[in-house]
């Protein structure tokens, strides 16, 4: 039996090399509009670290690596190969509620991603203030959105945590290969954003 490794592929009209692989028969109803998030750390040469997204539809996933480089492209492939196993195991096994263990450690990126985007350039104290007061708002459930919906306070304050943080909770499970729903713990990435923006 031959197996075939994966390898960077050339695109077309562009100089970028390509990740590209076969999404396996049995998780690819599952897998299905899902996104995928690799991060790739910096490359030989001053490469940056980047990001490489996709949203995975039909038999194949394919994205850029962000490089010319062959050598960084291999090692980005597997890695990239890497994560989609993760990810596909993931989808066999099921959704699960996280641990509080795995809520607190997502927290801790968030707080991380959150801080780190700003701490060179961290704009004045209203603006701090104001964020800390929206995250605030909805954690209470006074989004102004979140009052038109129907039934009772815990009604409107998911549906303000969601409208607050439901973005940034997905972007944290994409990218540590967590495909269910986010429904436990959305006060977690409330609390990682509120405290990150206290000075």
């Amino acid at each position: 039996m031959v197996l075939h490794m994966t390898r960077p592929t050339r695109r077309p009209r562009s100089s970028f090399l390509q990740f590209r692989k076969r999404v396996p028969p049995d998780v690819q109803r599952a897998a299905n509009g899902r996104q995928v998030v690799v991060q790739f750390p910096p490359g030989p040469g001053g490469e940056p670290p980047t990001v490489a997204r996709a949203t995975l539809r039909g038999s194949v996933v394919k994205f850029s690596l962000q490089t010319r480089d062959p050598a960084t492209a291999k090692e980005r492939t597997s890695l990239a190969t890497a994560h989609l196993e993760r990810l596909y195991v993931a989808i066999r096994q099921g959704p699960r509620p996280l641990t509080n263990k795995e809520a607190v450690a997502l927290a801790g990126l968030v707080y991380e991603a959150f801080a780190t985007s700003v701490e060179d350039e961290h704009g004045p104290a209203s603006v701090w203030a104001a964020i800390v007061c929206a995250n605030e708002a909805a954690v209470a459930g006074a989004d102004p959105v979140a009052s038109l919906v129907i039934g009772g306070d815990k009604d409107r304050r998911r549906a303000s945590m969601e409208r607050r943080f439901g973005a940034i909770a997905d972007a944290i499970l994409a990218g540590q290969c967590r495909p269910e729903p986010r429904r436990p713990r959305r006060e977690t990435p409330a609390a990682a954003t509120g405290s990150s923006a206290r000075p």
